[in-house]
């Protein structure tokens, strides 16, 4: 197969190849080598768009009838229907003879066969392909597929291959409208119309919610009583923590002194003035901590005796129409 390919390639070397001058040795044999790659990664492996860009270059070095028939086939089984129909179309503006050494060459029965089939290919996808009319309402960039349309070209059916396509009005602000449109094989056309919303600009006097300012938040004071109660409970709890405190300290001290051997403890004033501080603090941190209990349970803040009012515009209500807070 491999060798039937090289054959047909060189013969449809008889012809067109010299249109813009002879290739060299070199052309021809890396032309010739990516050509047999391509129809190995096509129909062996499969990879459509490694054949492509191996048939794209070939045809770069040398243009021939075959090897654009090829590059065209390849493209439309990858479904890229306008590429393949371009290639065919290409294959068409070769020359069919040239002179060469003094001498016209006709052009060879393979080249000749391969340019009628893509002819016929080329009319084929004619009516294959289908079409898109962009009409954009609004200033800005039109994109298909995230490349830009020119402004110009919108006046005319654009052909696209068959597919999801995303067609967008770029903004300045952004991203404008967008559509996304399945095209389906056939000569059908679709209509996209763009529409960029327009920004609100009512501006009714009755509508007075935009130039009057938002009502005052009401805050009210802070309760006086709870605070002060609060305040006095940390006070006793502090002062009551302090006797304790004191107590433990002069019980301590009178510890020390009394003789573990006597019945008698010197210090017997010291142990009664421990017992006063620790009753007192006692008593003083019971009451700190009722005190702090009847703070919390306080209400934090208190309502003025004054009525608060506020007035404020009601929406769609006319000019004398509003709300208050009494």
């Amino acid at each position: 197969m491999r060798k039937l390919a090289a054959v047909l390639f060189v013969c449809s070397l008889s012809s067109s190849v010299f249109a813009q001058g002879e290739p060299s040795a070199n052309d021809i044999d890396t032309a010739r080598t990516a050509f047999q790659q391509a129809l190995d990664l096509r129909d062996k492996r499969h990879d459509l768009h490694g054949a492509i860009d191996k048939l794209k270059a070939a045809y770069a070095l040398v243009p021939t009838p075959r090897i654009g028939l090829e590059l065209g086939k390849t493209y439309q089984q990858s479904g890229l229907l306008v590429e393949a129909r371009a290639a065919f179309l290409d294959v068409d503006r070769l020359p069919e003879s040239v002179v060469v050494q003094g001498a016209r060459r006709p052009e060879s029965p393979e080249a000749k066969k391969a340019r009628d089939d893509c002819r016929a290919a080329a009319s084929d996808l004619d009516a294959r392909i289908p079409s898109i009319v962009i009409r954009a309402h609004g200033e800005g960039q039109v994109t298909v597929d995230g490349v830009n349309v020119p402004a110009d070209s919108l006046t005319v059916a654009r052909r696209m291959n068959p597919g999801r396509h995303v067609v967008a009005l770029m903004i300045e602000e952004g991203v404008g409208p967008r559509k996304i449109v399945d095209l389906r094989e056939g000569s059908e056309t679709t209509t996209v119309d763009l529409t960029v919303r327009a920004q609100n600009t009512n501006t009714n006097t009755h509508d007075v919610t935009t130039d009057v300012a938002p009502p005052p938040t009401l805050t009210l004071p802070e309760n006086p009583t709870r605070k002060a109660t609060l305040t006095w409970s940390y006070v006793l709890m502090g002062v009551g923590i302090a006797a304790d405190v004191i107590a433990l300290s002069v019980t301590t001290s009178a510890q020390k002194d009394c003789s573990s051997t006597s019945k008698v403890c010197p210090s017997l004033g010291s142990k009664t003035t421990a017992i006063g501080f620790a009753v007192v603090g006692d008593v003083l941190v019971g009451v700190g901590v009722v005190t702090f209990f009847v703070g919390v349970f306080l209400p934090k803040t208190i309502t003025p005796t004054t009525p608060q009012v506020g007035f404020a515009p009601l929406d769609g209500g006319g000019f004398l129409s509003t709300q208050g807070r009494f």
